[in-house]
């Protein structure tokens, strides 16, 4: 798995480029979650992503309710 918090950097001439993240150390890494093996980061982003539909679906039910 690439790591979202650690990138590799790219030197081309006298400019420095990001470049793709580098390798995930799993146990290694204070970011690791022991119990799922996964990254926090992912669990982080997958957690906001369904708060984010929920919060869309309650705007849409309230816009409906008003309606009435």
């Amino acid at each position: 798995m690439k790591c979202p918090l650690s990138f590799t950097y790219k030197k081309i001439g006298s400019l420095l480029f990001n470049n793709a993240p580098s390798d995930c150390r799993k146990e290694e890494c204070a970011w690791w979650d022991v119990v799922l093996k996964e990254c926090c980061i992912l669990i982080i982003g997958r957690n906001m992503v369904g708060i984010g539909v929920h919060i869309h679906n309650i705007a849409e039910d309230m816009a409906l309710k008003a309606q009435r």
